[in-house]
């Protein structure tokens, strides 16, 4: 199925130009970091048996995961759909569809550029640099390039978005 999506958050309802459509089919994608095995009391994110509304679409229940060997690493999650809404989930999800059949996917290049030290200058610790490594690198809002051409799409980072899970003490 197809649904609109606004191409930016404060379009107005009324303006057909500012939507687009969304391929919704069984397959999509999500950031890793958007699913935890167990679930906790500040995390929006999806979980065995939780409910999250994906971005644009219908909410969703996460109803079995598939592991790979070693039992930790997430290979697929089986979800329900709730079509008529009667779920009010907390948390939000953004995705991508899973390209059509048929329709060559557009290849992209993602630069993100961030901190990669959260000191200013690491030499200073010596043998210990690898210890100042910023573990809280996150996704954000992207604009596209002006190297960008139709056959290759070429996105810059502008604006990394909040954390709302670092305030549950993750």
């Amino acid at each position: 199925m197809e649904l609109d999506a606004k191409r930016w958050p404060d379009a107005q309802n009324d303006d057909p130009s500012a939507f687009y459509k969304v391929p919704l089919s069984r397959v999509i994608y999500m950031e890793q970091s958007d699913f935890q095995n167990e679930d906790s009391k500040n995390y929006y994110g999806l979980a065995p048996g939780k409910s999250v509304l994906l971005r644009y679409t219908f909410p969703i229940k996460c109803t079995n995961v598939v592991f790979a060997d070693d039992t930790k690493t997430v290979c697929e999650i089986y979800v329900e759909y709730d079509p008529e809404k009667k779920i009010k989930p907390k948390g939000v999800l953004h995705w991508v569809p899973e390209y059509s059949p048929g329709k060559e996917p557009t290849k992209v290049e993602v630069c993100s550029f961030e901190n990669l030290f959260n000191s200013e200058n690491p030499a200073e610790l010596n043998d210990d640099w690898l210890t100042d490594i910023n573990p809280q690198l996150q996704s954000g809002y992207y604009t596209v390039d002006k190297d960008s051409t139709p056959g290759k799409l070429v996105f810059n980072r502008t604006v990394t978005l909040k954390d709302g899970y670092k305030k549950g003490g993750k």
